[in-house]
């Protein structure tokens, strides 16, 4: 750990970083214990193992524009429509450049007890150092049953690309059962070919392509879980990371390994 010699410099950080624990003084029960200090581990420990607590404090300082701006949306949404799970925000850097923004909708339209029929809303936005500086919005519909102790799921969707007019269809399954999840989704081109107004002497479209997602925990040690994540596109020249880097039928697995010791706190 490294502090600056200038001791202003160390007070403003250790002032930032103090400001980050307030004290559990008027916790009623174990539980609210347990939550304090779950988040203040996980909100401050990964910071100090990448950098000092002059560069933990630097970069707080920085993200309170976007963070004050995401907490007003998020709480303005919340507010207007409480039915409704919000989840959303603007990416900053430094505070001050935009980045991205995404935000996303969960809608439920009739419920029962034991199915739901939901719409989403989603919509990412890019400046130019990403995806080309592309808008999507997407909209969709899905229905959730319990069959025999199963959740069963199926969804679809339409992905549009507003700035530069295409459009993407999806179609997707889920199936959940006590600690094992898996999901699918299979992507689609609504819209054909046309010249690209992003990469010169080329044309572009939507890429056909599939994802895949399993997650589970192991009953005799509900701490630890496992999240292995597969997708794939088809294509002669497809962007799949949205960094300009065109690649034949690419494709990218991942594996996590989760430990979740206590509720609020995650480690991957």
């Amino acid at each position: 750990m490294v502090f600056s010699k200038k001791p202003i410099t160390k007070y403003i950080t250790w002032a930032i970083v103090t400001s980050q624990i307030p004290l559990p003084v008027i916790a009623d029960s174990d539980n609210e214990i347990q939550s304090w200090i779950a988040g203040t581990a996980s909100s401050i420990s990964p910071h100090l193992q990448e950098g000092t607590l002059e560069d933990y404090a630097k970069g707080k300082i920085k993200a309170l524009p976007g963070q004050a701006a995401n907490h007003l949306v998020n709480e303005g949404i919340k507010s207007a429509f409480p039915e409704i799970i919000f989840r959303g925000g603007v990416n900053l850097e430094d505070g001050a450049k935009y980045r991205s923004s995404e935000f996303d909708m969960f809608i439920p339209v009739q419920e029962t007890t034991s199915s739901l029929l939901f719409g989403q809303l989603g919509f990412r936005d890019h400046d130019n150092s990403s995806f080309d500086g592309r808008t999507y919005v997407n909209v969709g519909m899905g229905y959730r049953q319990e069959v025999n102790g199963w959740l069963l799921g199926v969804n679809t969707f339409l992905d549009a690309d507003i700035r530069y007019s295409h459009l993407r269809g999806g179609i997707g399954g889920e199936v959940y059962k006590d600690s094992l999840a898996f999901s699918g989704n299979y992507y689609f081109p609504l819209t054909g070919w046309k010249t690209s107004a992003a990469h010169e002497l080329h044309d572009e479209r939507p890429a056909y392509g599939f994802d895949l997602r399993t997650k589970g925990t192991l009953p005799d040690f509900p701490w630890f879980s496992g999240e292995l994540t597969y997708e794939q596109y088809y294509g002669d020249k497809v962007d799949l990371l949205g960094n300009g880097t065109l690649s034949r039928n690419p494709r990218a697995a991942g594996a996590d390994l989760v430990w979740n010791p206590v509720p609020l706190l995650e480690v991957r």
